[in-house]
């Protein structure tokens, strides 16, 4: 089964989150709720070769009403087997994009370790995958980062 080419970036838009993976999975532990609200309906993948991807979770047979209500109070966590769609190649100027919007709403989950203007002048800056990963690590504290 294809999948994209690791690191990748998820962005989801509509919680307008952002993260880094280092490698690609086909199966992962995920909360029953993540399931019901459809968060992998939500997320779009930036792969390190260019490429972007939509991934689902395969939940076929979890909709009853006793697994919502199973989800609203005890939300476990479980194994789902994810599958793989490529949608295209991006503009390394959307990866930017969608990386600024993670920043402007976030709850100093991604400005831990850097400052909110700093960090949006070094996105912007960006000219390749590897200076936007760059980019990313050095936000998450590797100060060894080269940036621009």
């Amino acid at each position: 089964m294809e999948s994209p080419l690791p690191p990748y970036f998820v962005y989801n838009s509509k919680q307008h989150f952002l993260d880094l993976f280092d490698r690609s999975e086909t199966v992962k532990r995920v909360s029953r709720r993540a399931i019901f609200n459809e968060w992998d309906r939500f997320c779009t993948v930036y792969d390190s070769s260019g490429g972007t991807w939509k991934f689902r979770f395969d939940n076929a047979g979890r909709r009853s009403p006793y697994d919502r209500l199973l989800a609203a109070i005890h939300n476990p966590i479980e194994e789902v087997a994810i599958i793989w769609s490529r949608i295209g190649i991006y503009a390394l100027a959307e990866l930017r994009e969608v990386y600024l919007d993670a920043l402007a709403h976030d709850d100093d989950n991604l400005m831990q370790f850097a400052e909110a203007d700093e960090l949006s002048s070094q996105i912007q800056l960006c000219k390749s995958f590897q200076d936007v990963l760059s980019t990313w690590r050095w936000m998450r504290g590797d100060r060894e980062g080269n940036l621009q």
